[in-house]
């Protein structure tokens, strides 16, 4: 609900903008840096950026009462308010952790006894391995334990991970 709120609030800066005249471009943000590179750089002759500033904080006192009228009025849960339960942010490895038993890994490598050197990049597992014949097959790490590929030349194996990658390779590099 809170969504739709601020796309209807945000619809309604953006056409106010626009009968102001105002023409400051975005890249992603609407930070700062766009800002300044398309706005105050640009002139206000140009960009008619004066507005945002004027415009800004009023805009910033509605958001805050309409949407802590809506939470309140309507009890809508939010983190760090109420009698909740525990909100917990989770890091990448905890995610991981859950998802994955790194010992399954490993065994899909072949066992501890047949990792030579466990490495990383930034999308794929790099492991070097005594006998890549006991390294389980394409199916298994893509079904079971969710890689998105693997690759195997010699006695290396590559398998892609994406940015999780660099994690699998210190938890596999602790318990060897």
């Amino acid at each position: 609900m809170l969504y739709g709120i601020h796309a209807i609030l945000e619809g309604l800066s953006y056409a106010i903008l626009y009968v102001l005249d105002v023409a400051v471009g975005v890249t992603f943000s609407r930070g700062i840096i766009d800002f300044t590179l398309f706005g105050l750089i640009q002139g206000n002759d140009k960009t008619n950026f004066i507005w945002i500033l004027i415009l800004g904080i009023p805009t910033a006192l509605i958001y805050y009462w309409v949407f802590k009228t809506l939470i309140l009025k309507f009890n809508l849960k939010t983190p760090g308010r109420g009698d909740q339960d525990e909100v917990k942010l989770y890091t990448k490895k905890d995610a991981l952790m859950k998802e994955m038993d790194i010992e399954e890994v490993i065994t899909a490598l072949g066992g501890r006894e047949n990792l030579v050197e466990v490495d990383a990049c930034i999308t794929r597992l790099r492991v070097t391995v005594k006998d890549v014949e006991k390294v389980a097959d394409d199916a298994t790490w893509k079904n079971q334990l969710k890689a998105k590929g693997v690759f195997r030349k010699g006695k290396g194996v590559q398998v892609v991970y994406g940015a999780l990658a660099e994690i699998l390779k210190n938890e596999i590099n602790k318990v060897r």
